[in-house]
């Protein structure tokens, strides 16, 4: 009588977790939106997995770091009208694309001191190939889309590297990375890991742009910081 009492309570008191876990996730999905990072910290904090398949596996900084060195390359011009470009939406937000686009195939987000990123990703069929295009958000305003191949075999490669060489009128076989200026003057970042093919646009002049550069920039300084203090410096 009393083990069957006290697997009773048990399994209320579990009951009673689940119930308050659960009336967390819905309160933070009403104020936050289900597409938010603080749902998705809050969901894997209870379940130890993730509400919606990441856009990237590995880390998400690798990206903005692509970005950021891009403004070191020599810059090649497509002289021709690029067949597959994709115009950056200007003052899109994350709600509208959520409203007009419907639910993302993935989603990314990051928030801390310095950044506050949220990354969208729907399929997309071009070059003849599937894949995925990601939209990056800081503070809620777009400043780069990543248009990504991923998880193909050798002859999809081959016929994607085909595709891609003749909409750039160059080889890009022997080209891990590549950045080029589009007619309407938008930045397009090749690159190409073996494993992934990303198409990168972004904008140069636009604001958000820029101050997500000057953040990574602010956020890389203070590291090093902190790493010449901690292992550098004679005590």
């Amino acid at each position: 009588m009393f083990i069957t009492s006290i697997a009773i309570l048990f399994s209320f008191l579990l009951g009673l977790l689940f119930f308050r876990k659960r009336l967390n996730l819905v309160r933070v999905k009403f104020v936050y939106g289900k597409y938010s990072f603080e749902y998705q910290k809050l969901f894997k904090s209870y379940s130890n997995g993730n509400p919606h398949p990441y856009c990237f596996k590995d880390e998400l900084l690798q990206h903005i770091q692509n970005l950021r060195k891009s403004s070191q390359m020599q810059v090649q011009g497509i002289g021709k009208e690029w067949i597959g470009k994709l115009p950056i939406p200007e003052n899109l937000t994350p709600k509208e694309l959520l409203e007009n686009q419907g639910e993302p195939i993935c989603f990314n987000a990051l928030k801390d001191k310095y950044y506050d990123l949220i990354l969208f990703g729907y399929p997309i069929d071009l070059f003849q190939s599937k894949g995925k295009l990601v939209y990056y958000f800081f503070k809620k305003q777009l400043f780069a889309m990543d248009l990504i191949f991923e998880d193909f075999s050798e002859a999809q490669a081959k016929n994607l590297l085909t595709e891609l060489n003749r909409q750039f009128g160059m080889p890009l076989n022997d080209h891990k990375t590549k950045l080029f200026v589009l007619p309407n003057k938008d930045q397009l970042l090749y690159t190409n890991t073996g494993f992934r093919i990303s198409l990168k646009l972004f904008q140069l002049e636009n604001n958000c742009f820029a101050e997500v550069m000057n953040v990574f920039d602010n956020q890389q300084n203070e590291l090093r910081d902190q790493i010449e203090n901690k292992y550098f410096t004679a005590p």
